[in-house]
């Protein structure tokens, strides 16, 4: 005689355990990242899990800061010492064999298409990916778009051709540590920093054209980077805070460092700086020797302000990455 009662159990749907462990990774995520933080969930997934808004730790003032975080849940992390190439900057240079160096990483298969996703999205959008130990309740992070742009493309461009791209995490960028959160703090500042570098590469290029009033234009030019939030960041990027010392100086004097200690030399040479001496690049016709170092020092200023983009790119961009240049910018 037939049962009447039915079983349900091997016919009803299942939740998968990899759901179970992703909804664990981003809860612990959640607890590893400072409270005053607002982390908004992306629950239609394509490719972003949480959307990350940095307020001040001190102050819990918003900071206008975001990064994308995509979420992977592990319970087997394992570290393993991983060989590389050696080389310089990626964009002038290739890998050299005969420099060999090894990184304890924690590594991660990714979804090609998740990769070329954040690809299409370029530099300035952060995505960091987290891997997640739910057993240890730590966190491993890197930045998709620098570790495709710096690495993955150089060594495999047609990388788009397989299925999966192991990702190699340093095991230094564990979120649990101290360093972890200053991570999540510098790629907070990426859209800050690019916004600066187009500013002040816009401020150069009207100093160099302008004839008259360049002292006005330069104080005008420094007052509106002054603004800028981009100041911040000079905790985690020492160049800034020297910088932001020596607009304040300009602001303050009318003139560079630079051109002060060259007048001061002047005046103790017995040089007449207020005597018309010669013609000078961006400086016109028959100007002082005073105008000359003024001029000439704001001209130097705003180089070395826009040479901060190029420092970023070949120097910075690499700093939580895999390569022999991280290694090196940390003294190893």
């Amino acid at each position: 005689m037939a049962n009447m009662f039915v079983d349900h159990s091997e016919c009803a749907k299942k939740r998968p355990q990899g759901h179970i462990i992703g909804d664990q990774a981003v809860a612990i995520l959640k607890k590893l990242l400072p409270q005053q933080w607002v982390i908004r969930e992306y629950f239609s997934d394509y490719g972003i899990d949480l959307d990350v808004e940095l307020f001040s730790l001190t102050t819990g003032r918003t900071l206008g800061e975001h990064v994308f975080i995509q979420v992977k849940g592990v319970e087997d992390v394992s570290v393993k010492n991983v060989k590389f190439n050696g080389r310089m900057n990626v964009e002038r240079s290739n890998e050299q064999a005969s420099d060999v160096f090894y990184v304890d990483v924690v590594q991660h298969q990714l979804d090609t298409k998740l990769i070329a996703t954040v690809e299409e999205m370029g530099s300035a959008v952060v995505v960091l990916l987290a891997v997640v130990d739910v057993v240890k309740e730590n966190a491993y992070l890197i930045c998709l778009n620098d570790y495709i742009e710096k690495i993955l493309v150089p060594i495999n461009c047609e990388y788009d051709q397989q299925d999966h791209v192991t990702i190699n995490i340093p095991v230094e960028n564990e979120l649990s540590e101290g360093k972890g959160l200053e991570i999540v703090e510098w790629y907070g500042k990426r859209a800050k920093l690019y916004s600066f570098f187009n500013k002040v590469n816009y401020q150069k290029s009207e100093l160099e054209y302008c004839l008259t009033h360049k002292v006005e234009m330069a104080k005008h030019f420094a007052r509106i980077l002054g603004r800028l939030d981009v100041w911040s960041a000079g905790r985690l990027w020492g160049a800034l805070s020297i910088y932001k010392e020596e607009l304040q100086y300009f602001y303050d004097h009318g003139m560079t460092k630079i051109a002060a200690g060259l007048l001061s030399e002047d005046r103790k040479n017995g040089k007449d700086i207020e005597a018309c001496e010669w013609d000078a690049t961006f400086c016109g016709e028959g100007v002082s020797l005073k105008e000359v170092h003024t001029i000439q020092g704001i001209h130097l200023l705003w180089q070395q302000l826009n040479s901060l983009a190029h420092v970023f790119e070949e120097v910075a961009k690499e700093w939580f990455l895999p390569t022999r240049l991280a290694q090196w910018s940390k003294g190893e």
